[in-house]
C-alpha cells in the first residue's frame, strides 16, 4: 500500500509489526491478531513528534505552515527509516496478515469513501 512503511521484528516481541503512515507520521503497533482480546493493536505516537519534541518541545508544530510541517514530518520519517534496524525489517503490505491490514486501514482511515 502506498505511503505506508511496515517493519516486522519476526515475533521477537508481542507487538511484532510497526506500521507508519508516511503522510503524517502516525505510527501503530500490532500483533498477528490485533482484534483478539489477547492481541495487541495500538497507536504508538507520531514519528515526527518523537523526533522534533526533543529539539523544540511540544509546540514544534506552532508557527509551521503546511509546507514546512510536511518537510519536518518527511525529515523525521526518513531519519527513522535510516536507523530502524532495532525495530524490525521492512516488509511489503502483501506480507501482513489480513487482520493487521484491516487494523492499519481502520487506524489510518484508509478505507475508500463512496
Amino acid at each position: 500500500m502506498k505511503n505506508i512503511f511496515i517493519l516486522d521484528n519476526n515475533g521477537e516481541t508481542f507487538d511484532r509489526y510497526t506500521i507508519i503512515n508516511e503522510l503524517d507520521g502516525e505510527m501503530i503497533g500490532a500483533s498477528d491478531n490485533p482484534f483478539h482480546p489477547l492481541g495487541f493493536g495500538q497507536h504508538c505516537g507520531n514519528v515526527a513528534d518523537n523526533y522534533w519534541n526533543v529539539a523544540y518541545g511540544y509546540s514544534w508544530r506552532n508557527g509551521c505552515n503546511k509546507r514546512l510541517l510536511n518537510k519536518r514530518i518527511r525529515f523525521a520519517i526518513d531519519n527513522f527509516k535510516a536507523d530502524c534496524s532495532n525495530v524490525g525489517k521492512p516488509i511489503e503490505w502483501e506480507q501482513l496478515p489480513n487482520d493487521v491490514k484491516q487494523f492499519a486501514k481502520q487506524s489510518f482511515d484508509l478505507t475508500p469513501t463512496i
